[in-house]
């Protein structure tokens, strides 16, 4: 591509510069022992884009080259003065000298070509090395699988996926003597990330990775670059599924472990609901006993307290304190309401019938009761009674009159009397009816 939407293509979807020059300082641990060994230490960037490494190789020192076919990313390049040429890779790879370079590198490159292509930039970056010298080829990592079936096909002018191992054998077969397989730029917390989901398989793994191969050199120096080759990098499919299944395999061992533990806790408990169930009756016969036991002892003592009391209203010294305890209790009375309310009381309760008694019977005969008036009168006691006789109604509640006439239905000489006394009643009205009757007639 010549125009710019390649190079806005990898703005928004690779990084920003500072990010992929972040992400590039992996390889500084590879390439800077090599300021040691060769001198000069030069560099070749095959697909250089934007020069990202190209501008880091230069903080450091080393003297680097970019080739790139896209224009557009070449003006990237120039405009921050770093050393391109606009040209086909391969091309421009075979017509460098034999051991001229210390580092050749290929930042997502082999994904964009044929394999058999791929096989020539191997062959002729080997050849192009000093001893010692290192070849770098980075490609999107296809054992991820969001990257192997997604986000490899966003860019346009890939062909296919590289596995990993097929990368490193090309080296190997090519005649490198060191490999070392780079996963990168994997997330952070997937490293140390306790609780593996199904997703963190398919995304979890690093979805770049790199070959660093070396060519054979002296051991002095290629134990110069020992240190990096040894180290490990980024997460691998094989690596996030084994942890997966161990974490899977853990939370399945404990609720097996729970699951056993509430096995035993629900046969436990029905080892002792069995024990309970079978204990049950004998506890509740006992139970039964007990309650039994308890009702005839307190029957008996009821009955004795009975029979006591009884003993006690039956004996002399009982009825002969009777007077004295009537005698306290009225003194009891006294104290509590007063000497003028216990009269009150006492009149309610003795005069009042009597005296209603006497009403009804001088309302049914007005003869005697006229006489009765002119005596009280004449020894002048009429008001004293008839004004006691009212204070008693109006305690009653009644409503009187200045007259001492009563209505005949007020008062029932039959309420306050025997059945042998209404009988009495009875003969005497009848007789004093008759005597009235004859008195009249005379």
């Amino acid at each position: 591509m010549t125009d710019q939407f390649y190079a806005q293509f990898e703005a928004s979807f690779r990084g920003t510069r500072e990010q992929i020059k972040n992400r590039l300082r992996v390889y500084l641990p590879f390439v800077l022992p090599l300021r040691d060994i060769h001198e000069p230490c030069s560099a070749l960037d095959l697909g250089c884009g934007r020069g990202e490494w190209l501008e880091l190789l230069s903080e450091f020192q080393i003297d680097a080259q970019g080739v790139d076919l896209d224009a557009g990313m070449l003006d990237y390049c120039r405009a921050r003065h770093l050393s391109v040429v606009q040209e086909d890779l391969i091309g421009y790879l075979k017509r460098q000298p034999d051991q001229h370079f210390s580092v050749i590198t290929a930042f997502h490159v082999v994904e964009h070509i044929h394999f058999d292509d791929l096989r020539t930039l191997v062959a002729e970056a080997l050849r192009a090395l000093k001893p010692g010298g290192l070849l770098v080829m980075e490609t999107p990592n296809p054992e991820n699988v969001y990257v192997g079936t997604t986000t490899f096909y966003m860019d346009p002018t890939h062909r296919t996926p590289i596995p990993p191992d097929l990368l490193a054998f090309t080296a190997k077969y090519e005649g490198f003597s060191r490999v070392k397989l780079l996963r990168l730029q994997e997330d952070p917390a997937m490293v140390a990330k306790e609780e593996l989901v199904l997703l963190d398989v398919f995304k979890g793994v690093s979805p770049d990775y790199s070959i660093v191969a070396q060519k054979s050199a002296s051991e002095s120096e290629m134990q110069q670059t020992a240190n990096a080759f040894s180290a490990e990098y980024g997460i691998g499919l094989d690596e996030i599924i084994n942890r997966h299944d161990a974490q899977h395999a853990l939370r399945q061992s404990q609720v097996d472990q729970r699951f056993a533990s509430m096995q035993q806790d629900i046969s436990s408990s029905t080892a002792a609901v069995d024990e309970i169930s079978e204990s049950l009756p004998e506890q509740l016969d006992a139970l039964q006993r007990q309650l039994n036991a308890l009702k005839a002892q307190m029957d008996s003592s009821m009955t004795q307290l009975q029979q006591s009391i009884q003993d006690i209203h039956s004996s002399t010294s009982w009825r002969i304190t009777k007077p004295l305890r009537w005698a306290g209790h009225q003194g009891l009375l006294l104290r509590e309401r007063g000497i003028k309310r216990r009269l009150i009381d006492f009149c309610k309760k003795v005069g009042k019938p009597t005296a209603g008694a006497a009403m009804v019977w001088f309302a049914r005969h007005p003869v005697m009761k006229q006489r009765l008036i002119d005596l009280l009168k004449a020894i002048g006691l009429y008001a004293t009674l008839k004004s006691l006789a009212f204070r008693l109604m109006a305690a009653d509640g009644r409503q009187t009159t200045h007259s001492m006439t009563v209505p005949e239905n007020i008062y029932n000489a039959s309420t306050y009397l025997t059945p042998r006394g209404r009988e009495i009643y009875r003969l005497l009205d009848e007789k004093i009816t008759t005597r009235s009757d004859d008195e009249k007639v005379k």
